[in-house]
């Protein structure tokens, strides 16, 4: 078993069982890596007769986001509220920045092709957080990742990502550098002059918050990826970058992720079945149809992380390894795509936000 490059596996180890010495009152019986974690460092390990996984966290000096402690609060409050199709949180050290969480025996969905079943499955969890979200309880959970409260915040928080990797990005990666300056800033130009004409026409303005009511408790980093298919059904992990945010970007990344990619002809009903579950409304499904393109090309942007060094530090934690700049950049073309095909969409389906044909993840 390898560790993480440059952490050696017997360090990890160490930590994780003084951690559960700490938190869960003695040593576990076997440590066995898991794969996957393209973030973090998973480890299954026995206690008391249960199976348990633990989670050892990335930490960066620029990467500053508390994700230990943001999963497990999210986490323990869906868990409170009755929420069982999540593993249970057993218990964190803050100190060894390690927490332990029920094992869930499943596969990915990228072990198998998506079905329109798994995304009712993953709209009935999105509609769950929602409905949890009425809880006065949820008022206590910090903001999600990224999280942004009007259409102008939203908007800019893609094009804050553009000024980062345009800053951030490695000297030698000159075609990703030719990318960002020629492909993706003229247009975001073009989108946010978009978004202008259609906020004004529905009556709405950028800058207009989004009301409270149509906020949610988000998963944070939402998608398929994030999920493992059971006999009992669709288990949901990974809310590290979880908590409050706009119920429209929510729905939208459903879609989007590229991860486990959702085949774009399921787009339609799935964005309509979630819009219609949170009460629809004239300001929820314009956010829906304005957030398709920009969360598109967020999405595009968020291939090249592995170009910027925080980003290779975190892989290299989580022991997976960076993309080359290429296969990066045909992925980030493709959401681009995404976005490009979302400017002329036909009435009927613009009010679901989805294009008719351009993402395939």
């Amino acid at each position: 078993m390898i560790a993480a490059p440059g952490i050696p596996e017997q360090s990890v180890k160490e930590t994780i069982t003084a951690a559960a010495a700490a938190v869960l009152g003695h040593a576990p019986d076997g440590l066995v890596r898991l794969p996957g974690g393209m973030n973090n460092v998973l480890y299954r390990l026995e206690l008391d007769g249960r199976s348990l996984v633990a989670k050892v966290y990335f930490s960066h000096a620029e990467d500053p986001r508390d994700r230990l402690g943001t999963e497990f609060r999210v986490a323990s409050f869906l868990w409170g509220k009755g929420a069982r199709c999540i593993p249970e949180p057993v218990g964190l050290s803050q100190a060894h920045g390690t927490a332990f969480y029920s094992y869930i025996e499943g596969k990915r969905l990228s072990e198998g092709p998506v079905t329109a079943l798994d995304m009712e499955s993953y709209a009935q969890f999105v509609l769950r957080l929602w409905e949890l979200s009425r809880d006065p309880a949820a008022a206590a959970l910090p903001n999600a990742a990224e999280a942004a409260f009007s259409v102008l915040d939203r908007l800019s928080t893609v094009v804050a990502r553009l000024w980062w990797l345009q800053g951030a990005m490695h000297p030698r990666a000159l075609a990703a550098r030719a990318f960002l300056a020629d492909e993706v800033a003229p247009l975001l130009e073009r989108l946010k002059q978009w978004a202008g004409g259609l906020v004004a026409d529905g009556g709405a303005s950028m800058d207009a918050p989004v009301p409270r009511a149509e906020r949610t408790v988000s998963p944070g980093d939402v998608g398929l990826h994030n999920c493992l298919r059971t006999p009992g059904g669709l288990v949901f992990h990974d809310f590290e970058y979880g908590g409050w945010d706009d119920v429209a970007q929510v729905i939208v990344q459903t879609c989007l992720a590229p991860g486990v990619p959702v085949p774009v002809e399921l787009h339609p009903n799935l964005l309509a079945r979630m819009v219609d579950g949170v009460g629809g409304g004239d300001f929820i499904s314009l956010r829906v149809r304005l957030f398709y393109p920009f969360l598109a090309v967020k999405w595009g942007l968020i291939m090249l992380n592995e170009l910027v060094e925080v980003g290779r530090a975190r892989r290299s934690f989580a022991g997976a390894g960076a993309g080359e700049e290429a296969s990066r950049l045909e992925k980030a073309r493709r959401m681009l795509a995404a976005a490009e095909a979302a400017f002329g969409v036909a009435p009927s389906v613009a009010a679901a936000g989805v294009p008719t044909e351009g993402h395939r993840g």
